[in-house]
This record gives C-alpha cells, structure tokens and sequence, in this order.
C-alpha cells in the first residue's frame, strides 16, 4: 500500500502520496495551508503510523484537518469509492 496523507484546504482535499512529498514547493504549502515542509513531513508521518496495520479493503486513509488556532490533527477517515470524489481523480484533486 501507498502511503498518502489527506489535506483539507479551504479548497478542498489534496491527496500527497509519498512519492510526491519531496517536491512540495513553497507555492504547494501555502495552497495546503501549512508553514513549512517539516511540519507537513510531520504530518505525513504521523499519517503513516495511524495507517500502520491497515489494509486498502478498510477503506479508510489519513486525514489531516487544521484546527481554528492553527494546530493540525490527523486522524483515520473512512471513505466509500462511490462518493469519494478523491476516489475519481487520480491525482485527488476534487
């Protein structure tokens, strides 16, 4: 399995696989709405250790959502591939 971290923006989730974590630009934090590229590596970490042990027939995948004053919270979500607009746009850009 992948690993991958949801974003919720104010635009929408942003699904980040592994593979593309590294070439985050500044320009890609500020549309995720996260300071620096430590803390989105954080976050994804984080992500994967709350992912660790599960499988895709779960259906479910790490979320990460920003609190009011500025923290960020990960948590594991469950998602249906019928309604999930993540599900039909291979770069899960909803």
């Amino acid at each position: 399995m992948t690993h991958t971290l949801t974003i919720s923006t104010e635009h929408g989730d942003v699904l980040i696989t592994e593979e593309e974590l590294p070439s985050i630009t500044p320009a890609d934090l500020k549309i995720l709405g996260v300071k620096t590229l430590d803390e989105l590596r954080q976050l994804f970490a984080e992500g994967v250790e709350r992912m660790r042990g599960r499988t895709e027939s779960e259906r479910v995948r790490a979320v990460a959502d920003q609190h009011l004053d500025g923290t960020w919270e990960v948590n594991v979500v469950r998602y249906s591939s019928l309604n999930d607009p993540l599900m039909n746009d291979p770069k899960g850009r909803a």
